[in-house]
């Protein structure tokens, strides 16, 4: 498994854009508080969202975060309707975001899509070749007739694994959608097919208190 850099990190990015989201409508840095509406991609809670909401509360003890989980595709709809205030979102080199001048997008980082299976994690990425240098034909190959896990149908993550296995030259054959990423590597260990997964998913499970 190729190596990440810290989580903390991302945290450390994220809580950047949320203070300025936060503070340019006050007008200040001091003295922000009230309700914080902020949408998540689902792999992005447990490795992103509790340390940067730690870090809020104590610079900012009056805001009140409040996270909610959304597919990023919902995210400009849910940001011009008012539901949400900021998000974290992500996107695939097969499934681009599409441009929306309605809204600011700050890129904050990138990183590898892992394929899980139920003999070996390889690293891919989501457009091209695998970070060890395979091909992504060469890395999904094998796996073109094994069932596949994907989040679910509707989603950029369900968009990204189907693109991903034809650019390898095959159609897969889902078994299971699940939109959590975490369980994808749990399925496949024991046999119940492959998956794509961001490297966010692979943060060890953390006590924050």
């Amino acid at each position: 498994m190729a190596g990440h850099p810290g989580f903390a990190g991302y945290a450390d990015a994220v809580l950047e854009r949320l203070e300025l989201a936060v503070s340019e409508p006050a007008g200040a840095r001091e003295g922000i508080g009230g309700p914080l509406r902020i949408g998540t991609f689902p792999s992005g809670g447990p490795a992103i969202v509790p340390a940067t909401l730690a870090e809020l509360a104590q610079r900012h003890p009056a805001l009140e975060p409040m996270v909610q989980e959304i597919d990023s595709a919902r995210v400009s709809d849910g940001l011009r309707a008012g539901e949400l205030d900021v998000a974290l979102v992500h996107d695939y080199d097969f499934v681009p975001a599409s441009p929306d001048t309605t809204v600011d997008q700050v890129p904050l980082l990138e990183e590898p899509m892992y394929l899980a299976t139920g003999a070996a994690t390889g690293t891919a990425r989501a457009g091209g070749a695998a970070a060890r240098g395979d091909t992504l034909a060469e890395l999904l190959g094998p796996w073109a007739t094994a069932p596949w896990i994907t989040a679910r149908d509707g989603t950029t993550g369900h968009a990204m694994a189907v693109r991903a296995c034809q650019a390898a030259g095959f159609q897969p054959r889902i078994r299971h959608q699940v939109n959590d990423f975490r369980t994808v590597p749990a399925l496949a260990a024991i046999g119940q097919g492959a998956g794509l997964i961001p490297e966010t998913a692979t943060a060890p499970p953390r006590t924050w208190f």
